[in-house]
């Protein structure tokens, strides 16, 4: 296994979780994490405290923000778009339903 790379902020926060360990316990941590950071070790030093674990995996994901509907001017001409769009098919309709009544008209009158 290649030598892994360990970035500034990760090795101070390896110091950091260091402090309050016996000298004893300190060396074994580091040349735990040395043999890891070689590749010797497939896991990293175990430090048995779980506070620690949960701090070190960062703040959880915020939601997506909810988006809230148009207000204002916005509201009033996406309204005002909605109104003339119903009233242009409704329109449209009409002069559909008067040209269809006018073929009808006119067929009567050829067959009679």
């Amino acid at each position: 296994m290649p030598p892994r790379q360990e970035t500034r902020s990760e090795a101070d926060a390896f110091i950091a979780r260091l402090n309050n360990r016996t000298p004893e316990e300190r060396t074994r941590l580091l040349r735990e994490h040395r043999a890891f950071l070689s590749g010797d070790r497939d896991q990293d030093t175990n430090f048995h405290d779980a506070v620690v674990q949960t701090v070190m995996a960062g703040p959880s994901r915020t939601p997506a923000p909810v988006r809230l509907p148009p207000t204002g001017e916005t509201a009033s001409y996406i309204e005002a778009v909605r109104k003339q769009k119903a009233a242009e098919a409704t329109a449209e309709g009409s002069e559909k339903k008067k040209k269809t009544e006018k073929k009808r008209e006119l067929a009567k009158g050829k067959k009679r």
